[in-house]
């Protein structure tokens, strides 16, 4: 007879999430995870699957939290006002001294998308989603309301924007720094 869970799996996945997002695939071994959770490494296993599958869940679950997020609040203005407020966001962060972590999003990219299809493809639905909000937002600034390539081209430029400067918070980047790159996205947006 199975054993019942014993755990919040909601919990359990939050802190299985910020393990991988602070250290990556590699760096967050299943000792770890056991320690950081609490749970033993069978019933880890139960509830999420394999180390692989963990990663992914938890990736999934960062994307449903950040980019739905961002896509809401991109969404929700719209125009230059919701991308400002967006990439000062990042700034923000790093400023009040979080923001290390960089992106799972963005790390899971480097870390995982190049050695696993399944990631991969979790990776580029959701640049897809973030790059939509992107396009949302720029719909309503009126010179790309009626311009639906060349909202789409800047709507890729934001995004690869958003996530170097995510890049750079991670590498130590000071709120400054990203302050003067995140200039360049009202610079370059009507």
């Amino acid at each position: 007879m199975a054993h019942p869970r014993s755990f919040d799996s909601d919990a359990v996945l939050a802190v299985v999430m910020q393990q991988f997002w602070e250290h990556g695939f590699q760096g967050a071994s299943t000792r770890d995870l056991v320690d950081a959770t609490g749970v033993r490494k069978a019933s880890l296993y139960a509830a999420f699957g394999d180390k692989q599958a963990m990663y992914r869940t938890a990736l999934v679950r960062y994307i449903d939290e950040e980019v739905g997020a961002a896509d809401a609040l991109l969404t929700a203005t719209g125009g230059q006002s919701a991308i400002a407020a967006l990439f000062d966001g990042v700034i923000d962060e790093v400023a009040d001294g979080g923001g290390r972590w960089g992106c799972f999003l963005c790390n899971a990219s480097l870390d995982q998308a190049p050695f696993d299809p399944e990631t991969a493809t979790i990776v580029q639905a959701a640049y897809r989603r973030f790059e939509a909000g992107f396009e949302r937002a720029l719909s309503g600034i009126p010179a790309y309301a009626r311009k639906y390539k060349a909202r789409a081209e800047r709507a890729r430029s934001l995004l690869a924007l958003y996530l170097g400067m995510r890049v750079l918070a991670r590498g130590g980047a000071s709120a400054e720094e990203l302050t003067a790159v995140a200039g360049s996205a009202s610079r370059n947006t009507p």
